[in-house]
């Protein structure tokens, strides 16, 4: 069996879930790819981190993860749960072996607002790892 690549054109969604689904894709060393024309935003960059390689045509953007407000829990609760979130979310990009100022640059931007990431960016923070491999052969 060849390599396994994981197409990403998401707009995010739960932190949680991403961090699972990624730490699926590192256990069996698949491939992250962002293709031309498609976007990873938000708890999608949490799949993209997880890539044993990785490959960015599209757009990145990042922002502090959002967490639902279900108007019953309290101001207190809340709080102790964005500091958990923040706590596991730097947690699992340094397991994913990515400096800690992407996590940083995550928590900056507000969850209602979106930080596009530039090539130099990309770089900087690890999420680029590989040229596109040659398209493969297609199958009569």
């Amino acid at each position: 069996m060849g390599s396994v690549n994981v197409a990403l054109d998401s707009p995010g969604g739960n932190v949680w879930v991403a961090m699972s689904i990624g730490r699926t894709i590192r256990k069996y060393a698949f491939t992250t790819r962002v293709e031309v024309g498609a976007t990873c935003v938000s708890a999608c960059v949490y799949l993209l981190a997880a890539g044993q390689a990785r490959y960015v045509g599209g757009r990145v953007g990042v922002h502090r993860p959002y967490l639902q407000n279900d108007g019953v829990t309290s101001a207190r609760a809340t709080k102790a749960q964005y500091a958990g979130v923040n706590v596991q979310a730097r947690q699992y990009l340094e397991e994913m072996n990515l400096p800690t100022s992407l996590h940083d640059r995550m928590m900056q931007t507000p969850s209602d607002r979106v930080t596009w990431l530039s090539a130099k960016d990309l770089s900087t923070y690890g999420l680029t790892r590989m040229n596109p491999p040659s398209p493969r052969p297609a199958v009569p």
